[in-house]
């Protein structure tokens, strides 16, 4: 019994990680393309 126990406390572990994980690409990704749209900017100034 104790096994199942353990094994679903992991899967939450799990869960809560791809969660945490999937916010910070997501604001990863939204730095991402602030500073691809400050280079294309800056080079579409510089041309």
């Amino acid at each position: 019994m104790k096994l199942g126990i353990g094994r679903f406390a992991l899967n939450q572990l799990n869960l809560f990680r791809r969660l945490v994980v999937i916010v910070h690409l997501k604001e990863f990704s939204l730095e991402l393309d602030k500073l691809t749209f400050d280079l294309i900017w800056e080079k579409s100034l510089i041309y």
